[in-house]
C-alpha cells in the first residue's frame, strides 16, 4: 500500500520505521511543520519527523496552513492509497478524503475513552490501570470514526508518563501495521460504542 504519513512527534517514528521496513507498504512522503525559531541562539529547529524523514532520505512537504491549494494539489497527485496520521494537526475533508482507503489515525487511548488532546495524562491523573490504543478512519467529527483495530495496554505502577508515551508509541507501530493490513483485506471497521 502507498502510503503518506502526516505527523510532527516522536510518537509517530516507531509506526514509521515498521512501514518503511515492511515489504508490503511504500511510503511516499511526510507531511509535518516547517520549520521554527527556538532556543536562546533562535535556531531553526525541525520536528522530530522531519529529522527522522532527512536521515531516511524520505520526500517531506512541511506546511503550516493545511488550506494551502497547492499542497492539496500536490497530496492528491501523489495517488496514495492511505493518509496515515499520528500526532498532527486536525485534517479538512479536501485531504482527508484524497486516498482511495481514506485517512487512518493512531491516536493513544481505547476510544471513544479520552477523545481529543492528552489522552496519556488523562489516564494516568484518573489513575487507571489500563489506557490503550486505537486506529480508526477519520471523518467530519474529531476521534469518533470508525475503528479499524484496538490493543489495551496496561499502566504499572512504575509508569509515568514519559515510560507510557513509549509504551504506546511502540505499540502502535505494530497496530498500524496490522490495520494497514485489515484496510488492505477489507475487513469491517467497527462503530465506536457510546461513552
Amino acid at each position: 500500500m502507498k502510503i503518506i504519513f502526516f505527523g510532527n512527534a516522536d510518537f509517530g517514528i516507531p509506526a514509521l520505521n515498521k512501514i518503511l521496513s515492511s515489504k508490503e507498504n511504500s511510503l511516499l512522503g511526510v507531511v509535518t511543520n516547517t520549520d521554527r525559531k527556538s532556543g536562546r541562539g533562535n535556531l531553526l529547529s525541525s520536528t522530530p519527523i522531519k529529522k527522522w524523514a532527512d536521515e531516511k532520505n524520505i520526500n517531506i512537504f512541511q506546511v503550516e496552513n493545511l488550506k494551502n491549494l497547492k499542497l492539496i494539489n500536490c497530496l492528491a497527485q501523489e495517488k496514495a492509497d492511505l493518509f496515515l496520521v499520528i500526532a498532527y494537526k486536525i485534517l479538512l475533508p479536501e485531504i482527508f478524503n484524497i486516498p482511495h482507503y481514506g485517512t487512518m489515525n493512531l491516536h493513544a487511548s481505547l476510544l471513544p475513552k479520552y477523545r481529543g488532546a492528552a489522552p496519556i495524562q488523562r489516564a494516568i491523573l484518573d489513575g487507571k490501570k489500563n489506557t490503550g490504543i486505537s486506529t480508526f478512519i477519520i471523518d467530519e467529527k474529531i476521534d469518533r470514526g470508525k475503528v479499524v483495530l484496538q490493543e489495551k495496554i496496561s499502566i504499572s505502577d512504575k509508569d509515568n508518563y514519559s515510560s507510557l508515551y513509549v509504551k504506546l508509541s511502540n505499540a502502535g507501530g505494530d497496530l498500524v501495521l496490522r490495520s494497514i493490513n485489515n484496510l488492505k483485506n477489507n475487513l469491517p471497521l467497527k462503530n465506536q460504542e457510546k461513552e
